[in-house]
């Protein structure tokens, strides 16, 4: 009995196949480099713009002038209760001005409150 198979699976022999290539993923370096060439040509492209021309502001021949600030007048304030009340306003304000309190009856009170520390 002769038919003994072998329980091992044989391996292909690969050392006569060509070598396959081994695709990599994106690599930074191209990134990198790619940057730095955009940052060259643009760089070159400013430098080499002709200077646009300045734009002339032209002055103006004549100084303006601010309009006058006028105070508009409402019928409000031209009737003669609100003339009044305005000289009445002015008249206080002149007596309060002028007033001086020298009153030596307004001082503040004195509270002694009992709250039991030791040097009471």
């Amino acid at each position: 009995m002769d038919t003994m198979t072998d329980p091992s699976p044989s391996i292909p022999d690969l050392t006569d196949e060509t070598p396959q290539k081994i695709r990599k993923g994106f690599d930074i370096r191209y990134l990198f480099v790619l940057m730095i060439l955009i940052g060259v040509v643009g760089g070159t492209y400013t430098l080499l713009q002709k200077p646009k021309e300045e734009v002339v502001v032209p002055t103006p021949t004549q100084i303006p002038t601010p309009t006058p600030v006028g105070k508009v007048k409402l019928p409000l304030a031209t009737s003669s209760a609100f003339l009044e009340i305005n000289a009445s306003v002015a008249s206080l304000s002149s007596s309060l001005s002028a007033l001086q309190i020298n009153d030596t009856t307004l001082v503040p009170p004195q509270v002694e409150l009992p709250l039991g520390f030791a040097n009471e």
